[in-house]
């Protein structure tokens, strides 16, 4: 135990199988995956591993469960799976005609977030005119807002106008918050995990000085894109 195993020294042996496989002796590579096995290295497959996301049965079924879930509009669930294969790095995008002209315009948002921005519309209005309503009962200025475009009649009556909307805007934000924690909307549009893979097996072979394929990204300006 003291000594390791002698761990360093059966991977430096690993790394010198891996340069002479990269300087062209190809029949070493049954070897250096033999010995990996040993310390349990070097199983996977090359090219699996330096794809580094889910295989492409899998990337095939979602994109067709996507499909299937457009097609009865359900386009809740169509954009969760979206989120899903941006997550794992990528990018679907839709054709223009698709995007535009298939009826799902955008990002539609759920019926929860859809009706408190509505409620917060109705809020906002309610508070518009009964504020001008109270302007108008001591302006300041040489001007004033027509009667038709105020709420509350009088001062007493659009001060209740307006805090009754001001708490509508208050309870109707925080149903919001409640429901962007609970159902992980905020989760979803703020905390899109990307995570950091390594890329030992690139350097592995960047040493050996052989080709590779390039890695599949995880940040969005470099992830993979698959367009339709």
């Amino acid at each position: 135990m003291d000594d390791d195993f002698r761990t360093p020294e059966a991977v430096a042996v690993l790394f010198e199988l891996a340069h002479e496989i990269g300087r062209g002796r190809r029949e070493l590579a049954p070897q250096l995956r033999a010995l990996g096995g040993v310390l349990g290295l070097l199983q996977r497959d090359a090219g699996e591993f330096l794809r580094g996301g889910p295989a492409e049965d899998w990337i095939a079924g979602r994109i067709a469960a996507r499909e299937a879930a457009r097609k009865r509009k359900d386009f809740a669930a169509a954009d969760d799976i979206r989120r899903e294969l941006l997550e794992k790095g990528i990018v679907l995008e839709d054709s223009p005609g698709e995007r535009h002209g298939g009826g799902h315009k955008g990002t539609r948002a759920s019926l929860v977030v859809r009706v408190t921005h509505w409620i917060n519309v109705v809020a906002v209005l309610l508070m518009i005119a009964s504020g001008w309503r109270i302007y108008n009962a001591d302006p300041i200025f040489d001007f004033s807002f027509p009667d038709e475009l105020t709420l509350g009649g009088w001062l007493a009556g659009a001060l209740q106008w307006h805090f009754a909307a001001m708490w509508l805007l208050v309870l109707n934000g925080l149903v919001y918050v409640c429901y962007g924690i609970i159902s992980g909307h905020f989760r979803r549009k703020l905390l899109r995990s990307r995570p950091v893979r390594c890329c030992a097996m690139c350097a592995m072979r960047c040493a050996g000085g052989s080709r590779m394929t390039i890695c599949r990204s995880t940040t969005p300006r470099s992830a993979r894109r698959i367009s339709r």
